[in-house]
Parts: structure tokens; C-alpha cells; sequence
């Protein structure tokens, strides 16, 4: 795939996440992020880029890159009742839990995660894998911040802490996790 028809691609999918409205808002600017001048976030799983603020734009859309390890889940399998994930992948390979059924996804996949629906993602194969998610409405993309503050705070970092700070901020954004739906090909690659 070119790197034009992967823009192809994207550009209708943020055109449509921030709502279509037709009128620029004034207190919306234009944004150009250069490589490695984005805001990182170092997420257990996967070593997070901020590429657009949610505040940045009223809320209505927040665009954030994933780095997901080898061998190494990047989401649990949970349900958003407030926000659509809507991820691309953009080098490597990515496995997608698509409420029960696992979905091989190589560089060039689309999935809309719209809420309501269970879904989880995880990098089985031996190279790093990169994503690029949109979430709608943005104001979500805080979570990352938020567990990450707390994990530091805590100096907490072995998996029963990391797992119980993800279900508490997840909680309070609406987001039910489903620890046991975890598929059984998917259980090697979660943090202990």
C-alpha cells in the first residue's frame, strides 16, 4: 500500500470524526505535528504519541499513535459506553478481538471499535507493531495521562497494580473491562 492511499483512507475517517458540521470554529487551529515533536506518554503495553489533543479541538476528536511491543497485549477486552476507537495499522501486524472472534490485522487494516462493543488488540507476532487510533469524542485520550500519573505516583509497577489502576480509570470513563474474555491465543502476551 502506497502512502497515498493510506492517506486515502484516513482522511474520510477524521473528516467524519469531527463531525461534519461544515462551519470552522474560530477557536479550533490548524495543526502540522512533525515527527518527534509530538507529546509521548510511556503506557505500560505500548509507548503512546499524542498526535491531537482532545482539547484541541472542542473535544470531537483526539488522534494517538501506538507503539505496541513484540508479544505484548495493547488493550484488555472492554467496552466503551461513551466513545468510538477507530485505530489503523500502520506497520507490522496487530491481532483484534472483535467481540468474540479474533481478527488477524496486517498494516493497511481499518476497524471502527464503535461503543457498545467489545474489543481488545495485542501484538502476537516478533516486530513491533504500529497503530494509529482516533477517538471520538476526545476528551477519552486523558485516560492514558491519568493512569500513568497515578501508576508513577504509586511507584506501583507490577501487573496486579497496573491492571487495577486501568479498571479504576476505566470506570470512571465509562469503559466496562472484561478480563475474563481474554481469548486463550491471547494469554501469553499479557503482563505478569
Amino acid at each position: 500500500m502506497t502512502q497515498r492511499s493510506g492517506f486515502a483512507v484516513l482522511l474520510p475517517v477524521i473528516i467524519i470524526l469531527t463531525g461534519c458540521k461544515g462551519a470552522s470554529r474560530a477557536d479550533s487551529k490548524p495543526r502540522i505535528v512533525l515527527p518527534g515533536t509530538a507529546r509521548t506518554i510511556d503506557f505500560p503495553g505500548s509507548f503512546t504519541t499524542v498526535l491531537l489533543e482532545g482539547h484541541a479541538t472542542q473535544g470531537d476528536v483526539a488522534v494517538v499513535e501506538f507503539l505496541v511491543a513484540p508479544r505484548s497485549f495493547g488493550a484488555p477486552p472492554h467496552v466503551h459506553h461513551d466513545e468510538d476507537e477507530y485505530f489503523y495499522v500502520l506497520e507490522g501486524e496487530i491481532r483484534f478481538l472483535d467481540e468474540g472472534k479474533t481478527v488477524v490485522a496486517p498494516a493497511g487494516t481499518f476497524a471502527a471499535m464503535t461503543r457498545g462493543h467489545l474489543h481488545a488488540f495485542w501484538n502476537a507476532s516478533d516486530r513491533p507493531a504500529r497503530l494509529l487510533m482516533a477517538v471520538a469524542p476526545g476528551e477519552f485520550a486523558t485516560f492514558f495521562d491519568e493512569v500513568v500519573a497515578e501508576l508513577r505516583a504509586s511507584k506501583s509497577l507490577n501487573s496486579a497494580a497496573i491492571g487495577q489502576t486501568m479498571a479504576r480509570f476505566a470506570q470512571k470513563h465509562n469503559i466496562v473491562m472484561y478480563p475474563d474474555r481474554v481469548p486463550e491465543e491471547a494469554k501469553p502476551f499479557l503482563p505478569r
